[in-house]
């Protein structure tokens, strides 16, 4: 996917993930905005750009998409999952969340985009002990194992741990050699060929 606007190559990346896992506040701490301790459900899928370099030196820009995590919301969230490049799947063991709902999302993302690459990540990390923390980093890297997901990265949106890592990644993971280049848009005041 490219972004005509910017002229680099432009990945999609989409989380998912339940309610209230903070998809939204893992974007926010990424563009280094104030945390939200009020923050409200996303109820409509929104997005936001960055742009950073690669560690091969290439910039591109990410598109980041927020997506609804409630129920009701799920099937017009999937058709933002269209032409994903990367789904960072969220998680957040201190809320007792069942990891068999990030096997479910995993699944609900392949179904839409088979070729997605798929991260998984544990969110809220300040709030678990440190045994907490250790068992759901396990549990979690293994269940990304199981699922072929590329990675798995432990996060805090409050203290900013492994936040920029997490999109770091996205911008490496993709092979952009296969990104189709944008192609510039006509002048309006050019001549058109053929009878229209």
């Amino acid at each position: 996917m490219s972004d005509i606007s910017s002229n680099r190559p432009t990945l999609k990346i989409i989380l998912v993930g339940d309610t209230p896992v903070g998809k939204t506040c893992l974007i926010s701490s990424f563009f280094r905005q104030p945390f939200d301790f009020q923050s409200s459900p996303t109820v409509a899928p929104s997005y936001s750009c960055a742009e950073i370099p690669r560690t091969d030196g290439e910039i591109v820009c990410l598109q980041i998409w927020d997506t609804a995590g409630q129920e009701r919301y799920h099937a017009v969230g999937k058709l933002f999952y269209r032409d994903s490049d990367v789904a960072l799947v969220c998680y957040d063991p201190s809320s007792n969340q069942d990891l068999s709902n990030v096997t479910t999302w995993v699944e609900s993302v392949r179904d839409e985009v088979p070729s997605v690459n798929i991260i998984l990540v544990l969110t809220k990390a300040d709030l678990l002990k440190e045994d907490q923390l250790k068992e759901y980093t396990i549990k979690g890297e293994n269940l990304a194992k199981s699922l072929g997901a590329k990675h798995h990265f432990v996060t805090s949106s409050i203290t900013n741990v492994g936040i920029k890592d997490v999109f770091m990644t996205c911008a490496n993971i993709v092979d952009i050699s296969n990104l189709i280049e944008p192609q510039p848009i006509p002048e309006a005041n050019e001549q058109k060929s053929g009878c229209c």
